[in-house]
């Protein structure tokens, strides 16, 4: 299943959260590199998610 945005933009709706049933998301770098990254590798808040790592979604990394 293909849920980047989702993940990206941490949707939901009535109350709930698309990250609060995800345990790992792969991600996949510029370089092709594949990795998987556990629920708790990642800063999630409201309509946000970004890697802990400093590593910028979107720019250097994204959901595979």
């Amino acid at each position: 299943m293909v849920v980047g945005g989702a993940l990206a933009m941490n949707a939901g709706c009535y109350g709930g959260e698309t990250w609060e049933i995800v345990a790992r998301a792969v991600t996949i770098d510029r370089r092709g590199v594949l990795r998987t990254r556990a629920r708790a590798e990642f800063d999630i808040g409201y309509r946000h998610c970004a890697l802990k790592s400093g590593a910028r979604l979107g720019d250097d990394e994204w959901f595979a």
